[in-house]
């Protein structure tokens, strides 16, 4: 569609920008959708390819382009990448995701605001992981979550979720 445009009669040069702008929306939405597949995807390797993705959108924002800003969705699809993988990182992985969300949305990117599905996939590294301290690692994520509710933020409030894979966590 965008060749067919550049060559029509129509073509004008100050409808780059515009055309450029399209270019980044549809590489922003794509990318959105790859790290989706990403976070559904149990093949070796797959956290650390939409890992790098995420970082590299992080760099290009701060590069100056704005276009290109990570919200909670990426972060979401990376953690849980990361929650599902069966690294034996995956837990240390995950909470550095969360951790760099939050301080990423404490530095202005307001969509980055982590939300109940982001600490929920932390909790289920933990839950599954074989490591020692499981309960206190969970109580720890749940403490966050009451504490961003009580800010205000009621997107990252526990839910039965929440509270199911800590128990399932515990039991395995």
């Amino acid at each position: 569609m965008i060749f067919t445009f550049g060559l029509s009669a129509e073509y004008r040069p100050q409808s780059i920008p515009t055309i450029f702008s399209l270019l980044i929306f549809l590489s922003f939405c794509f990318t959105s959708i790859v790290l989706s597949c990403f976070a559904r995807d149990k093949e070796k390797g797959a956290a650390e390819r939409a890992e790098k993705i995420l970082f590299e959108m992080e760099r290009l924002h701060e590069l100056g382009c704005s276009e290109v800003a990570t919200d909670t969705r990426h972060y979401s699809s990376v953690i849980t990448a990361w929650a599902k993988s069966g690294s034996p990182d995956a837990v240390q992985r995950s909470m550095a995701l969360l951790d760099r969300m939050e301080q990423n949305y404490r530095n202005g990117n307001l969509h980055a605001k982590p939300n109940s599905y982001c600490y929920n996939s932390c909790i289920h590294a933990i839950a599954k992981s074989p490591n020692a301290g499981k309960a206190k690692r969970c109580q720890e994520i749940l403490n966050r979550m009451i504490a961003a509710r009580d800010l205000g933020f009621h997107d990252a409030a526990p839910s039965q979720v929440t509270h199911s894979t800590i128990i399932n966590g515990m039991l395995s």
